[in-house]
């Protein structure tokens, strides 16, 4: 849910920079509607000005394939110029085609799989790394940045943060 103490993102010197920002939300499974999803992203495309969504959290199974793809379809004509999908495993070859980009890692550094950058399917798309509870993860940006280049991974983001919310510290 949107929190509307923080400021708003209209101009911004990240907005000045053409700096992208995304809303992210867990998406909607059997415990969460899909409108509450909807009026979600509404609401922070109002308050912050959002131009992309990471859903947190996506499911892997083919069988909810459907409803991801409604999702992202929702999630582009509302402004959304990014989709990305954090399912943190390889899920059904079936998701490349719906988001812009895949997590497929999200975890601690020593757990980085072999092949987290792996293609799906045979095809190329673009998928990320987010290792977690990196101290000095500043320091260590090259190292990542590295090791997801050659794990065939596209995008990386080394987070200080872990647990339940890592994001409560800025990578």
């Amino acid at each position: 849910m949107p929190r509307p103490v923080l400021p708003r993102r209209r101009g911004t010197a990240a907005r000045g920079r053409a700096c992208p920002c995304w809303g992210t939300w867990t998406p909607p499974t059997g415990a969460r509607p899909f409108r509450s999803a909807v009026a979600d992203l509404r609401r922070h495309r109002r308050w912050y000005d959002v131009d992309g969504v990471f859903y947190d959290r996506a499911a892997t199974e083919a069988l909810l394939l459907p409803r991801y793809r409604r999702l992202a379809l929702v999630s582009r004509a509302l402004g959304a110029r990014t989709v990305v999908l954090n399912p943190g495993t390889h899920p059904d070859p079936g998701y490349a085609e719906v988001a812009d980009l895949l997590v497929t890692f999200e975890g601690s550094w020593g757990g980085v799989p072999h092949r987290a950058g792996a293609r799906l399917d045979g095809r190329p798309s673009p998928l990320a790394l987010l290792p977690l509870g990196l101290r000095c993860a500043q320091e260590r940006a090259g190292l990542v940045a590295r090791t997801a280049g050659r794990r065939g991974a596209a995008v990386h983001c080394a987070v200080p943060g872990k647990g339940e919310n890592p994001w409560q510290t800025a990578p």
